[in-house]
């Protein structure tokens, strides 16, 4: 009977020990998720500011397939022709093969009109899949010039192309780059008005 009061305290302390405990394990989870949503925070502003300056400095995602044969991939804004001049440049090629696939946002698509030699432009800004892109690579005065063509498909299934210029914005562009032996020149002939390959034989 004289330990019942004692018994009683110890019980009370152990509650009230427990309360504390609770109460301050309760205080550290609050403060551990704070910091961790701080940190996640931080993390995601740090990935946002890595892609940006990766976009500023003109990075390109790519893999290198075989000693001659890249896959490469546009993203969102990326002007087409402008990073497949960038890249073919870098890695010097200077006669080669393109083929891809993708989407694309905005579109400047030439005409070349052989009786007058002059080409016509038109615009499209609108979402549009790339049902083939296909070109080569040449070089003409030490610069690189790859001339590619696109056929292009609409929401409405109609479809459209021509000779692809800058100011060509991608959504997403895979595109695969073929290197050729050897070196291909282009020149400007009078005649057709454009500049053409130079080949040396006939058959």
């Amino acid at each position: 009977m004289g330990d019942a009061p004692s018994s009683f305290l110890d019980d009370l302390l152990v509650r009230h020990c427990l309360i504390l405990v609770l109460s301050l394990a309760s205080r550290v989870v609050r403060k551990f998720v704070f910091y961790q949503s701080l940190l996640c925070k931080g993390a995601s502003f740090l990935c946002v500011q890595h892609r940006s300056q990766a976009r500023e400095s003109g990075s390109m995602i790519y893999s290198q397939l075989s000693s001659d044969l890249w896959a490469v991939r546009l993203e969102d804004g990326d002007d087409i022709l402008v990073s497949l001049r960038r890249f073919v440049e870098v890695k010097g090629v200077r006669a080669g093969l393109l083929e891809g696939i993708g989407s694309l946002k905005r579109v400047r698509l030439g005409y070349y009109d052989f009786e007058t030699r002059k080409y016509s432009w038109q615009v499209f800004e609108e979402d549009m899949e790339i049902l083939n892109l296909s070109g080569n690579v040449s070089t003409k005065d030490a610069g690189y010039i790859p001339h590619v063509h696109v056929a292009l498909g609409r929401k409405d299934f109609s479809v459209l192309g021509g000779h692809l210029d800058d100011g060509s914005q991608a959504n997403m562009v895979e595109v695969f780059v073929r290197r050729l032996p050897g070196e291909l020149v282009k020149a400007h002939d009078q005649k057709i008005g454009l500049n053409v390959l130079q080949l040396s034989d006939r058959i």
